[in-house]
C-alpha cells in the first residue's frame, strides 16, 4: 500500500484529486488532506507518506516551502 497526502487549499480541487486517486489507484490510500502550508507540514510529519501531492501556491507559503520544511522525512 502506498500512502499519500494531498495539500490543496481549494476543497473542490482536493476532492477531485482524491476521487481520481481512489478510482484509478487501488493500491494507494489517501492518508489525509491539508488546506495550507502549516497543516501540510503537520500532516507530513504525522503520517510520513510515501507520496505528497501539493499545490504550489498555498496560504502561509508554497508547496515548495512545505517540502523544504519536511525534507528530513524523505531522506
Amino acid at each position: 500500500m502506498v500512502y499519500c497526502v494531498i495539500i490543496e487549499d481549494q476543497p473542490a480541487a482536493a476532492e477531485v484529486i482524491q476521487h481520481i486517486l481512489d478510482k484509478n489507484f487501488t493500491d494507494l490510500k489517501v492518508a489525509g488532506i491539508a488546506r495550507n502550508s502549516e497543516e501540510g507540514v503537520k500532516l507530513i510529519r504525522s503520517k510520513s507518506p510515501d507520496l505528497v501531492l501539493t499545490d504550489v501556491e498555498l496560504p502561509g507559503g508554497s508547496g515548495f516551502d512545505v517540502l523544504n520544511m519536511t525534507s528530513d522525512q524523505f531522506y
